[in-house]
């Protein structure tokens, strides 16, 4: 599948495109498990901020652990 938005007249495709993929699966998931989309969630913005800080705080344990296999030779 590949993504056109109009508006640019461009065309997603390659990583693009499966990040606009994964994007459409998370929206999916988030409004089956939470009943909403973000952009009717009504959270405040210091909520919304929380939860994107906890979100990068998980990010960087998953970076530190693939570093810590590269520099252990495990990158195979």
């Amino acid at each position: 599948m590949v993504f056109v938005r109009r508006e640019y007249d461009f065309i997603v495709s390659g990583t693009e495109n499966l990040v606009c993929k994964d994007i459409a699966k998370r929206q999916r998931l988030g409004k089956e498990k939470y009943g909403t989309t973000v952009q009717e969630n009504p959270l405040p913005l210091r909520d919304w901020l929380q939860h994107a800080y906890e979100e990068h705080l998980d990010a960087c344990k998953y970076l530190r652990r693939a570093i810590m296999e590269i520099d252990n030779g495990k990158d195979s």
